[in-house]
């Protein structure tokens, strides 16, 4: 919309859609005009000295459901040859890590 700028009130970082000031009004704490960081990230404040977002870099939800199947998966594998080790030695004691 002309005549209007996006700003952000850093103060709920759950919810930062922008609200739409006056162009010529002036921007103070706890706004800014830094639009947040877009993609996979957790955002976790602003830093009004260094005019910064502080936020940490993530994978997307899909990678990261895929890497967890993947390690459980080997987590079942590692258990089960455990076992085959043990049945091995006759003694039946659980092996060590």
């Amino acid at each position: 919309m002309d005549g209007y700028k996006a700003v952000y009130d850093t103060r709920d970082i759950t919810n930062l859609d922008p609200i739409l000031f006056p162009v010529d009004k002036a921007v103070f704490q706890p706004y800014t005009e830094i639009a947040p960081p877009a993609g996979n990230v957790i955002i976790k404040g602003f830093n009004f000295n260094s005019n910064t977002w502080q936020y940490e870099q993530t994978v997307p939800v899909a990678q990261y459901q895929q890497l967890s199947i993947i390690t459980a998966n080997l987590m079942k594998d590692v258990a089960m040859l455990k076992q085959e080790i043990a049945s091995l030695k006759g003694d039946g004691a659980n092996v060590s890590e």
